[in-house]
C-alpha cells in the first residue's frame, strides 16, 4: 500500500469518527457528550473527496423534506461542513425537531454509503 492510499484512507477514517460520535448525541463519553466528540472530530477533518456529493445529496434530501426543515439549515450552496453538520443535528434532537431529526438521519446514512464506497475504492 502506498503512503499516497494510506493518506487518503486515513482521512476517510477520520470522515468517519464524527458519525460514530453523533450516533452517541447526547450521552457522556471519555471526553463529554458525543456531540462534543463529533463536533471535535468534524473540525480534524480538513476536507474530503465525499463532500461534494455529500453536499449535493443533503441538498436534494433538504428539497424533499417539509418546508419548515429547510428554514433551520445554513446556506447549502456553501462547501459541506462537517461541523455545522453536527451542530444541526444535535439542535434538531436537543429540541426534539423530528423532520430535522429525519434529514440528520438520512444525510448521515448517505455520508457513511460514500465513505465506505470510498474506502472500497482505495484499497
Amino acid at each position: 500500500e502506498s503512503q499516497k492510499s494510506r493518506a487518503r484512507n486515513l482521512i476517510a477514517i477520520t470522515s468517519l469518527r464524527p458519525q460514530v460520535h453523533m450516533r452517541e448525541g447526547q450521552h457522556p463519553g471519555e471526553f463529554g457528550t458525543g456531540w462534543n466528540n463529533a463536533g471535535f472530530w468534524a473540525g480534524s477533518v480538513g476536507s474530503h473527496p465525499t463532500f461534494d456529493q455529500l453536499g449535493y445529496a443533503a441538498s436534494i434530501i433538504e428539497r424533499e423534506a417539509p418546508g419548515a426543515v429547510a428554514s433551520k439549515l445554513p446556506d447549502t450552496s456553501a462547501a459541506w461542513s462537517p461541523r455545522t453538520f453536527t451542530r444541526v443535528c444535535s439542535a434538531a434532537v436537543e429540541t426534539g425537531d423530528a423532520a430535522l431529526t429525519s434529514y440528520c438521519e438520512r444525510v448521515t446514512n448517505v455520508q457513511f454509503r460514500l465513505l465506505l464506497d470510498h474506502l472500497r475504492s482505495n484499497l
